[in-house]
């Protein structure tokens, strides 16, 4: 496996830790409530409007496009939090175990 099978793999990890934790906030969130109201909405009056067969695909090409990019953003900025966290956790673990004068300065 190299590294771009690896990292697809802690996308997947990640995205599925990331589903469970966000969904639980989500649901709470009042703001993220009416939002989501406010968007069905949108979308019902897009359904709505009497568009061409081709001014339709136009606009959900763009749609999709717009929350792919969205939804990677979101991904790659849960990973780059995540990787943080863990590094600074694995630097504290790595302090208590080794003694200062045998810590290498990088």
């Amino acid at each position: 496996m190299y590294d771009k099978d690896f990292a697809e793999l802690v996308k997947i990890a990640a995205e599925k830790l990331k589903e469970d934790t966000v969904y639980k906030m989500l649901t709470r969130s009042e703001d993220y409530q009416k939002e989501s109201d406010e968007r069905d909405k949108a979308e019902r009056n897009y359904e709505q409007l009497d568009l061409t067969m081709e001014q339709r695909k136009v606009c959900d090409v763009f749609l999709d496009y717009r929350d792919r990019q969205s939804l990677e953003y979101s991904d790659y900025s849960y990973l780059t939090n995540s990787s943080s966290t863990l590094v600074s956790r694995l630097d504290i673990c790595l302090k208590k175990q080794i003694p200062q004068s045998k810590r290498l300065i990088c």
